[in-house]
């Protein structure tokens, strides 16, 4: 079976299920207080706009579970995940049946910070024809409709995953 990565800030025990649509539901708790998480919410939202239009057979980032295909791509992006997301699971799929997609990371993270020399709109355009119908060339995500069950913890600081 393959397995995967997947951040989180619980502390689960092997063969829990991680169920899809957490990330989507975290982003419904933002408040106007919390930051520049407006921004994060509009990319979002505006990134899923895109793929119902032209690639709605792929799972949407709103409902689904996200998973590294290495521990190397996770630790490339454990510091742009913020503090809570301090622990890392070796995962592999509940049902190898769900849709999936492999994204590029890196485009989306890019996409957080505001920047007054783009227009938001075609830029989020741009991004989303990449992300949804290209192929990854960054740091790759795996996006599945499945749930991610917990094979074991794994140590952040070792790239070939040993055991915590």
């Amino acid at each position: 079976m393959t397995t995967y990565y997947h951040s989180a800030s619980v502390l689960l025990r092997p063969g829990s299920v991680i169920e899809p649509g957490n990330y989507g539901r975290m982003l419904g708790t933002y408040r106007n207080d919390n930051g520049p998480n407006g921004w994060k919410l509009a990319t979002e939202f505006a990134l899923d706009a895109r793929r119902a239009r032209e690639f709605s057979a792929l799972p949407s980032r709103l409902s689904c579970c996200f998973a590294y295909l290495d521990v190397a791509s996770a630790l490339a992006t454990r510091d742009r995940l913020g503090g809570l997301a301090n622990i890392l699971y070796e995962v592999e799929l509940a049902d190898d049946d769900a849709s999936s997609h492999i994204g590029d990371f890196d485009l989306i993270s890019r996409c957080y910070i505001p920047r007054p020399d783009l227009a938001f709109l075609q830029t989020i355009e741009d991004v989303g024809t990449m992300y949804w119908g290209g192929k990854p060339g960054g740091t790759r995500e795996l996006l599945t409709n499945s749930g991610l069950r917990v094979v074991r913890q794994v140590n952040w600081g070792t790239p070939s995953g040993s055991a915590a």
